[in-house]
């Protein structure tokens, strides 16, 4: 955990920050276009309802929040705003993300394969495309510090 990071930065704030250094190395053309192949998964993904917290906290909200999220998603991917389509997609897979790892959701469930295995096609997409961005052009880049830094590393608790 960086130590000299602002407390009133979110998580939120973070991923803007990294996906606005990403998406700035110049492979917006390229996201761009992977992100309409994966249009209707994408769309499947920010409009499950089983990808709100507010639907498990049994909150109706999440029916606006899919359907204005999607709308807004739709008119980024128009405008080729691949940072603000990434920011309403990656916060429904990392919902995604918690249900799979506490044991939620499964590839193999017919009640699942309207999320997990959209989820797949678009990380399959996807991180091929960042990754590549991070190793060709991002060694110039500053990044935000981990917030899990490897040990003898500066930011680390117990460095010296």
């Amino acid at each position: 955990y960086d130590r000299t990071r602002d407390p009133r930065r979110t998580e939120a704030d973070d991923f803007h920050d990294f996906m606005s250094s990403l998406v700035n190395l110049g492979a917006r053309r390229d996201l761009m276009a992977a992100i309409r192949e994966i249009r209707e998964r994408a769309r499947s993904v920010i409009c499950s309802p089983f990808l709100w917290n507010e639907y498990w906290r049994g909150d109706r909200a999440y029916l606006n929040l899919s359907a204005e999220n999607w709308r807004q998603a739709e008119s980024a991917i128009r405008n080729g705003n691949v940072e603000d389509l990434l920011e309403r997609l990656f916060p429904r897979l990392a919902v995604l993300r918690n249900q799979i790892v506490h044991g939620c959701a499964a590839e193999d469930t017919v009640r699942d394969e309207g999320t997990v295995k959209p989820a797949i096609d678009i990380l399959e997409s996807l991180l091929p495309i960042l990754l590549r961005l991070m190793i060709r052009e991002g060694t110039g880049v500053s990044w935000l510090p981990s917030p899990y830094p490897a040990a003898g590393t500066p930011h680390h608790p117990f460095s010296e």
